[in-house]
This record gives structure tokens, C-alpha cells and sequence, in this order.
């Protein structure tokens, strides 16, 4: 008998294939009731959506206002969801077929869960294909992946960015002992709600200071920084890997800022048409 399926458990990293045919990812942990914030990820026959065209595939119909992340999004009615591919069953359905030292790497990092989202979910994968991990649970699992890079079984396997990182590269997309992975680490496994109100109050351009990048390995990346143009303190948060993992000291940066009604920190973001650089 098929389980039922708990809109509660629907998070960062899922897959659904919606009623235009689609197949989409769903981002992050707030989803207002019934309905999941998502980007298109591959078409029917599974050529991939790039990032740089989505728009193209995210219909005026989705794009909603969403209290809870401050912008419009693509918003999917879950009723309109044809199938949901869930990447914590697809791990244990799929994980005899990884390679060896996937297997040995998630043994290594010893999540309290692993989730296999991207290509490899869906059966899309070819032969060079990275392999895109969730995982999830109390022990913090950096450091281990501090500690396999300075053993030099971690090492970049990408084009370097001119962003300076933590280690040197960015450890959550990488090479295991020459395999290619990404790695998620997610701050939650349950769909939290749409419950606070984020209010867009302006944009900046200038210089920024990270001050505090202990937080920048999670999804999404965290960081304490100071808008140094106008001497606020704020949070850059972030979703893509290109922006995770940055060392301390002086950016230039455009960024969207926004503000809690519960007169939390400003919240500073790079993701919608922003950036981050040495300059």
C-alpha cells in the first residue's frame, strides 16, 4: 500500500512534475499552505532548464507574491502535481548503483538522513553526470569534509570563481576521490509554512564586509556582514552554491534588501539578478 504523502515533509530538494510537464524543484523550506515554491529543472524529455531561462518556463499564471520570502515565485498548486519524486526514498532505492566512492563518502559523513535529488532522482543521469546529495541531521558534518580535503581526497574538480572561499574551493561541490558531487546540507526536513512577512526596502550597490562566515555551508548560505556605504549591519543569505562558502574581509556586492515585520535583522540577498565580487 502506497504512504501517504505529508505536505509537511515536502522540502528543499524535492522534484515534481507538474501538469505543464515539467519537472521542477522545489526550493526551500516555506511554502504557503497547498502549494510549493519551485524553479523548472528539466523539460518532459528531460533536457535541462539552465538557470539563465527559466523565466521562459515559469508561465506569468505561477508567479506569485510570496509574503514569507519577500518576491514573487514560481508557486505549483499541489493538487496540479502529477507525480512527487522524494530524495530520501530515491537513495535507498538508488544507492546500490552509485559509484564506490559515493557510497564510501556518505559512510564517511554519516548523515542522520541522505536524500539523491537531480538527475540521478529522476534516472536522467549520464556518465558524467554529478551526483547531488541532501543530507541532514544533528552532527554538523563540515568539519569531516574540512578534514577529507586536507587529506586530499576532497579536491576541485570545477572551474575555479575568483571568489575567495573558506578552504580554497568549495567543499559542498567538489570531487570525492575524483567522483563529482554537490552536497546540500539542509537546515531542516520539514515544510515550515509561510509564516513571517519578509517586505522588499530597497536595493545596494557598494562595498560589504563579511564579518562572520561560520554559517556559509547551509542551504541557504548565511553570512554577518556590514553594508559599508550606509554602516548597517545586515544577514546575506543566499541559495546558490556560487555564493556559499566565501571567506571573511571586503566585497563589492548588489543586493536586494529586505526587512522581517518582527523587526529582525535586514536581510540581504545576491540571488535575484544580484552579485557578489572581489573588486
Amino acid at each position: 500500500m502506497p504512504r501517504v504523502l505529508n505536505e509537511s515533509e515536502i522540502v528543499d530538494g524535492w522534484i515534481v512534475k507538474y501538469r505543464d510537464l515539467l519537472y521542477w524543484v522545489v526550493k526551500g523550506y516555506s511554502h504557503p499552505p497547498g502549494s510549493l515554491v519551485a524553479v523548472p529543472y528539466r523539460t518532459s524529455e528531460g533536457f535541462r532548464i539552465r538557470v539563465e531561462s527559466y523565466k521562459v518556463f515559469a508561465q506569468p499564471w505561477l508567479m506569485k507574491w510570496i509574503d514569507c520570502i519577500g518576491r514573487e515565485a514560481p508557486l505549483l498548486k499541489i493538487s496540479d502535481i502529477i507525480r512527487f519524486y522524494d530524495p530520501f526514498v530515491g537513495y535507498r532505492l538508488r544507492a546500490k548503483e552509485l559509484p564506490d566512492a559515493i557510497r564510501e563518502f556518505v559512510d564517511i559523513l554519516n548523515p542522520e538522513i541522505v536524500g539523491l535529488t537531480g538527475s540521478w532522482l529522476l534516472g536522467f543521469e549520464k556518465e558524467d553526470s554529478d551526483i547531488d546529495l541532501l543530507v541532514y541531521g544533528d552532527r554538523d558534518v563540515y568539519p569531516t569534509l574540512v578534514d577529507l580535503a586536507l587529506e586530499g581526497q576532497i579536491t576541485s574538480c570545477k572551474r575555479e570563481t575568483r571568489l575567495p572561499r573558506i578552504f580554497g574551493f568549495i567543499l559542498t561541490d567538489a570531487c570525492f576521490k575524483g567522483v563529482r558531487y554537490t552536497l546540500r546540507i539542509l537546515r531542516t526536513v520539514t515544510n515550515e509554512g509561510c509564516k513571517k512577512t519578509l517586505i522588499p526596502i530597497a536595493s545596494y550597490v557598494g562595498p560589504i564586509r563579511i564579518v562572520d562566515s561560520s554559517d556559509s555551508y547551509r542551504v541557504p548560505a548565511k553570512y554577518s556582514i556590514v553594508l559599508e556605504r550606509l554602516g548597517l549591519k545586515a544577514v546575506l543569505e543566499t541559495w546558490h552554491t556560487r555564493f556559499m562558502e566565501l571567506a571573511t574581509g571586503k566585497y563589492h556586492a548588489r543586493l536586494s534588501l529586505r526587512a522581517d515585520t518582527e523587526k529582525g535583522p535586514i536581510i540581504a540577498s545576491p540571488d535575484l539578478e544580484g552579485s557578489i565580487y572581489v573588486g
